[in-house]
């Protein structure tokens, strides 16, 4: 294939022909002669498309510095072929990315076994970011003739969703696993909060013997007992449908629900609680609970490829597969809550699963430059208040309900609400 260059010099000699048989002047030809010799010598150093050997090496890192995702990307090319090869390379960039710093391409001329390297910074959205081919030109060093030629170069990263870190705080979950954490069971056990005291019975050890006490019964032996500590497991299901998912502007619905879950992910696993995740609609997905970083690293992964499911059968809470997850386990609900669904909790609820509802106001989203409590627009109030009428059914099931404005944070609401919740022991 010939470059630009070869037809410039093509177009070059034929008007120098031209010329020479205007003015009747052969010594114009002698321009033809060395351009035909410097085309020549182009064509004996282009390399055959066979013969070239090229590998590329594709490395990629992920760092998040506070305010946006950073995507490092480091290509190296090596050249084996022996000869010279003048590079032209242009990376391919994935869909939904933003080139931040650095360049995706190059210009270089590589002896045999001689490397060179592209580096450039990506800005990306949550998801798979992945390249398979990349993409270069291959020319002699004359640059007269040129070859496309694609070499293997696969990457594969998944960019886990924004979030901000969440404060601990305690779920007050009606039941605990034996695995020792920070939660109260209110029962003796190998804890740090003083429980109680009792007699001593044979087998106990000594050193919790209750020495005042003792001191007072010479006849009789009394123990400290302290209040047993532990985790719980804990389910987050994000409502994946995409009929109530709204997007004004910058404001998205189900990616606030993302981020959401994210952050209690991250403090849950930090707690050193039995975490899982569930995504109900047509892309339904369902990691089973565990702990540790490898758990929180599977959470992230599955919240980075969730995507609103488009309208199906699948596409309806009710699908959601509650035998994945222990009858003994806590259920944070985020979804944006409708009349429709109010058979599904009250099953629940009646099955004995303690459920957590955190709903994100969408009429704050739809309406966020309108006053909600304006005296004149009456079927805006009207429809405010069927939502908070219809949360209020959930709250008399004794169902916990957050109704949640996605521009304010939700630490502190969600604590005062676990905290009042765990102190009438309700559900």
């Amino acid at each position: 294939m010939m470059s630009s260059k070869f037809y410039i010099l093509t177009v070059t000699m034929i008007g120098v022909l031209m010329i020479s048989l205007a003015a009747r002047n052969g010594d114009v030809l002698l321009i033809n002669v060395f351009l035909s010799v410097y085309l020549l010598v182009s064509l004996f150093q282009t390399t055959v498309r066979d013969k070239i050997k090229i590998s590329a090496k594709r490395t990629v890192e992920c760092s998040f510095d506070g305010i946006i995702t950073r995507i490092l990307v480091a290509v190296t090319l090596k050249n084996d072929t022996d000869r010279k090869l003048f590079l032209v390379v242009r990376d391919n960039l994935p869909d939904n990315a933003i080139v931040i710093d650095g360049k995706p391409g190059l210009c270089a001329l590589l002896k045999h076994n001689q490397e060179a390297e592209i580096r450039y910074t990506l800005h990306a959205q949550r998801g798979l970011v992945q390249w398979e081919m990349l993409p270069l030109t291959v020319m002699d060093p004359l640059e007269c003739f040129q070859q496309s030629v694609s070499i293997c170069a696969p990457a594969l990263i998944c960019i886990p969703p924004q979030f901000r870190r969440m404060k601990t705080f305690n779920p007050y979950p009606r039941h605990t696993v034996s695995i020792p954490g920070i939660i109260p069971t209110k029962r003796s056990g190998g804890g740090t909060d003083f429980y109680g005291i009792r007699e001593y019975h044979s087998g106990d050890p000594v050193r919790k013997l209750d020495w005042k006490m003792t001191e007072r019964h010479p006849h009789k032996y009394y123990m400290r007992e302290y209040e047993q500590e532990s985790n719980a497991e804990i389910a987050i299901v994000v409502d994946g449908r995409k009929r109530m998912d709204m997007r004004i502007g910058d404001d998205s619905i189900f990616e606030s629900q993302i981020k959401l879950a994210a952050s209690m992910c991250e403090m849950l696993i930090r707690q050193g609680n039995r975490v899982g995740l569930s995504v109900v609609g047509d892309n339904h997905q369902t990691i089973p609970p565990g702990y540790g970083k490898r758990q929180l690293h599977r959470l992230l992964n599955g919240l980075a490829v969730a995507q609103p499911g488009e309208n199906g059968y699948r596409d309806e809470i009710h699908t959601f597969q509650r035998r994945r997850f222990s009858s003994k386990a806590q259920f944070f609900f985020i979804s944006p809550y409708d009349y429709h669904d109010l058979e599904f909790y009250r099953n629940l609820k009646a099955g004995g699963y303690q459920i957590i509802l955190i709903s994100p106001d969408t009429y704050k989203v739809a309406f966020s430059d309108m006053d909600l409590s304006d005296q004149n627009n009456l079927p805006l109030r009207m429809s405010v208040f069927e939502r908070k009428l219809n949360l209020r059914f959930l709250t008399e099931m004794s169902i916990p309900v957050i109704d949640w404005d996605i521009k304010q944070p939700i630490a502190q609401p969600l604590m005062s609400m676990l905290m009042m919740a765990g102190r009438k022991r309700r559900w």
